[in-house]
């Protein structure tokens, strides 16, 4: 609403990169048992090995109480992955409006059309320059601040 009116302005949307910037694999012995369930095509239990990072979701909390932004995760894995993720997430109710599966090549062609979607935040290096000028790097999930 701006001046009592009903505004048609879409709320800025911001995706995350699930891999490294919302969950990680914590050691070794998880990325060993992630990697052979992918390979094996259980994508789904593949899933579970992944531990969400405590300050990142509370910074989605934050940023969806206070600024009303939206959210969407990412994933560059198998859509069943993107599925059970998404399921995980609604377990643990965090603020995310949809978890989808794609490609990088394919994500970063389509950030052309996408206006509503302010930035994407990525805590990988290597893809560092894919999103253009709405990319934001992430270098420590621990302290990440869209804000800085």
């Amino acid at each position: 609403m701006q001046g009592n009116d009903i505004s048609n302005e879409t709320p800025d949307r911001f995706l995350f990169v699930f891999e490294g910037l919302i969950a990680t694999l914590p050691d070794k012995e998880a990325r060993a048992k992630a990697a052979v369930l992918e390979r094996l095509g259980r994508h789904k239990h593949a899933a579970r090995c992944w531990r969400f990072d405590p300050h990142t979701t509370k910074r989605l909390w934050d940023l969806a109480w206070r600024h009303h932004y939206r959210f969407d995760i990412v994933t560059f894995k198998d859509p069943d992955f993107a599925e059970e993720i998404g399921k995980r997430m609604d377990h643990l109710a965090l603020p995310v409006s949809s978890v989808f599966a794609t490609t990088v090549p394919l994500l970063a062609q389509e950030l052309s059309f996408m206006p509503s979607v302010a930035a994407v935040f990525d805590a990988d290096p290597e893809r560092r320059f894919s999103w253009g000028n709405r990319g934001r790097h992430v270098s420590d999930p621990s302290t990440f601040n869209p804000f800085a």
